[in-house]
């Protein structure tokens, strides 16, 4: 009897340790389950668009342009003005508190270096960096004198932009990215940069951060400089 009672206690000793592990068991893929969960909102949160109402485009530029900086959840805001033809007229037109203004300029080496070099470049700087284009020039090995303004109808057909409407937006008209573009690091350092939306009659404000998303995006390689 003895023997049975003994039985009995270690029989009940293993059914209540195989319970405790059941138990145990039970915890540990709740805890999984509970991270995998916190795992997604995680995810969710990085792949969020943009917050609150998204912008309307009024042009038939912004309608291309709209859609791909949303799309990359860059938030924006536009301001329309009268056509700036200048980067005096941005200023005029543009409260500065909106952001640093942009002035940009498309140029072209005379002899590039080689096959593999278009020569091309957009520099992007603030409104009011001075551009030596002598040093550029030099920083940039070619001879003096051989990295001037490009034309009209080579910028439409690279960047698909006319004459005072270019920005960094110009870009994504680049898809083989043969246009190099140079950053003024005074952009980068900014608060917030207002830029063309492919048309000089609005400007559009978006983040320093956002600006520099765009540009790893749509210019990968860029430089970015002090003037």
């Amino acid at each position: 009897r003895v023997a049975k009672l003994g039985e009995g206690a270690m029989q009940k000793n293993l059914n209540y340790k195989k319970e405790a592990s059941q138990r145990q068991l039970e915890k540990m893929k709740k805890a999984a389950a509970a991270e995998k969960k916190e795992e997604k909102v995680e995810v969710v949160e990085v792949v969020k668009k943009v917050e609150g109402p998204i912008e309307e485009p009024k042009t038939e530029e912004e309608k291309k342009l709209f859609p791909i900086l949303d799309a990359m959840g860059i938030e924006h805001h536009t301001v329309y003005h009268e056509a700036a033809k200048t980067v005096e007229d941005v200023i005029a037109f543009v409260p500065k508190e909106l952001g640093l203004p942009t002035k940009n300029l498309f140029l072209k080496a005379k002899k590039p270096h080689d096959a593999n070099d278009t020569g091309l470049y957009m520099v992007c700087a603030a409104f009011d960096t001075k551009v030596d284009m002598k040093q550029l020039t030099s920083d940039l090995k070619y001879k003096s004198g051989s990295l001037r303004f490009a034309d009209e109808e080579l910028l439409k057909s690279m960047l698909g932009v006319a004459q005072g409407h270019l920005s960094l937006f110009a870009k994504i008209n680049d898809a083989a990215n043969k246009v190099k573009v140079i950053i003024d690091k005074r952009l980068m350092d900014a608060e917030k940069v207002l830029l063309h939306p492919l048309v000089n009659t609005a400007s559009t404000q978006i983040s320093c951060a956002d600006f520099k998303r765009f540009a790893d995006k749509y210019a990968a390689g860029y430089e970015v400089r002090e003037f």
